[in-house]
């Protein structure tokens, strides 16, 4: 079994701006554009938020914007959270921390509580302790007693299931619908069983698996889904929202709010705020315990005998104790075996440094030493652009063979875009024989033979496209050195390499023996980068060239190529 677990580092590394600062400056610009259209749109051309300008604009979209103004106004989380984050700022600070916030205030007014209670001894200290959680609730209220505290708890409460369908909009309507730009090529990679996501966005189901239903996922926090396309608000009173905001509050699944902060006795009685609490709400809201269930089949397959390896990669993700419930469990698993990913070296250092407050120093060392280590650090491959790359075909073929799960308007921008491709043959977008006979493929099942003509004839010129693409790329204005060296850094990175890039690599090296004099690095470039394509690949193409050489020297070395790899001599 493969697990995946992701973290909002996930969403930042394919370009979605999923932080909480994000949302802010959402919230900002929905604020300035509220403001602005009363009566004057002309002034939205300096607004920037594709979004916003479109739920703006669009008369079909006039009860999000009105959802969107009730459930921001007068919101005390959110103008807390806007004074939190300009302090901040003047820090120079470009963040905040919204469970953080939240924490600081549900803990200051249970501690005044105790003061009106008179819990607290001292009448010196318990003035100045007034004070001091006094200043600390100074965007949310002035408590003078133990009444005034518990009569505002519904109000926040209110108040936090509206900021967190506010941020549901946001992920679901507006950065679930935004165009991905980059993909990870170890994402790729992997073949995962499971997602385990800490994120209330479904990015890697849109991304690198829509086709696949054999998936199971679990929601740590929960997941944004769509409350508000079917909205209809027919008379607009006060009465119609406050209901539309109860059915929505009741559906909504995501949970925000706070770590248990009491310890011993006092978390089980003290339960005025239990509401705020994320253990509250996962129960409350039915949701992340999923993965308990994947765990319980890694033992029931071990105890019927069953071989098979199970891993865990985490990606994206600080491993903050405030999670360490649920890694400590998946983590410590005797059967697990971890990869944890990490972006540069500031990333590793804060993961180590909270991974042991998860397991505590002596497992950590434990775990991660040894000849057969349960935990493995791993940097993460740099994240590339999806325009113009192997995965961008190889998505749409795969959107292409399930296209009638798309709504209209995305499949026929799917058709529009592989029409155009076909059109104007955009040899970089197919980038293989390997991508245009899959896309052949894909379109014949669909009864779509119009293109089958255009795109056979394709196939003839793929090859001497990418084999001159490939070659540029690799010569340049570089010596023969430093294309060696490009080479060479193919093979220690163990990149794969399909049969046209192989293709083209071999023609390339071969042509060094020109004017090359260390013929013995030659030969240790060309057997390593044979490595890269696999044995069966390698032997295709270099019988293929056999058959088509463009010189005797070809032939002879083709010939010994295949003896290095393992080929025998005498079938050649």
């Amino acid at each position: 079994m493969n697990i995946l677990v992701v973290g909002n580092g996930f969403d930042l590394e394919h370009g979605l701006p999923t932080k909480y600062v994000d949302f802010l400056e959402f919230v900002k610009n929905f604020r300035i554009m509220h403001n602005q259209t009363m009566g004057i749109l002309d002034e939205l051309d300096g607004i920037k938020d594709e979004y916003l300008r479109h739920i703006f604009w669009e008369k079909e979209s006039e009860n999000r914007v009105k959802a969107l103004y009730r459930l921001l106004n007068r919101n005390v989380w959110i103008n807390h959270l806007e004074e939190a984050y300009k302090e901040n700022l003047a820090e120079k600070e470009n963040w905040v921390d919204f469970e953080n916030e939240i924490s600081e205030v549900i803990r200051s007014m249970d501690r005044l509580a105790k003061y009106y209670e008179g819990r607290a001894t001292g009448e010196s200290e318990n003035q100045s302790l007034k004070e001091y959680y006094q200043r600390r609730l100074k965007y949310i209220d002035h408590f003078f007693s133990i009444e005034s505290i518990k009569k505002r708890i519904p109000d926040l409460l209110r108040d936090l299931d509206r900021l967190t369908e506010a941020l549901e909009i946001y992920i679901w309507d507006d950065i679930g619908n935004r165009e991905i730009q980059y993909y990870n090529p170890d994402i790729e990679k992997m073949n995962v069983d499971k997602i385990l996501s800490f994120n209330y966005s479904d990015t890697y189901r849109r991304l690198y698996a829509f086709d696949r239903e054999d998936i199971d996922y679990s929601y740590i926090h929960g997941k944004a889904v769509d409350h508000i396309s079917s909205l209809r608000i027919e008379k607009d009173t006060q009465e119609e929202w406050d209901l539309w905001m109860r059915e929505t509050a009741d559906r909504n699944n995501m949970v925000l709010g706070i770590d248990e902060y009491l310890t011993g006795d006092r978390k089980n009685k003290e339960t005025d705020f239990i509401g705020f609490k994320k253990y509250y709400q996962r129960i409350y809201k039915k949701n992340g315990n999923e993965y308990k269930k994947w765990l319980d089949q890694i033992d029931t397959n071990i105890a019927l005998g069953k071989e098979e390896e199970n891993k865990l990669y985490i990606f994206g993700h600080s491993l903050n104790e405030t999670d360490g419930d649920v890694l400590r469990e998946l983590i410590t698993h005797p059967q697990i075996e971890t990869i944890i990913y990490y972006k540069d070296k500031k990333q590793l250092g804060q993961q180590i440094a909270n991974l042991v407050k998860v397991l505590g120093s002596d497992q950590m060392v434990e775990m991660v030493y040894g000849n057969h280590p349960a935990i493995t650090f791993q940097e993460q491959s740099k994240r590339e652009f999806i325009e113009g790359s192997p995965f961008e075909i190889a998505s749409d073929v795969r959107r292409l063979r399930v296209i009638y799960r798309l709504g209209d308007d995305k499949a026929q921008e799917l058709l529009r875009k592989i029409e155009k491709k076909i059109k104007e043959k955009e040899l970089d977008y197919f980038h293989s024989q390997e991508g245009v006979i899959a896309l052949f493929d894909a379109l014949q099942n669909n009864g779509l033979k119009e293109y089958g003509k255009e795109l056979w004839d394709m196939v003839g010129n793929i090859n001497s496209h990418n084999r001159d693409n490939f070659i540029e790329k690799q010569n340049g204005e570089k010596s023969i050195d430093e294309q060696l060296a490009g080479y060479r850094k193919i093979i220690d990175d163990r990149a794969e390499l399909d049969e046209d890039a192989y293709r083209s690599a071999i023609d390339h090296i071969f042509d060094m023996f020109r004017e090359y004099s260390d013929i013995e690095s030659l030969w240790d470039v060309l057997i390593g980068i044979s490595s890269r394509v696999g044995d069966q690949a390698a032997e295709s193409v270099l019988r293929e060239k056999m058959k088509m050489p463009r010189n005797a020297l070809d032939i002879i070395r083709c010939k010994h190529l295949l003896s290095e790899i393992g080929v025998n001599e005498e079938s050649v």
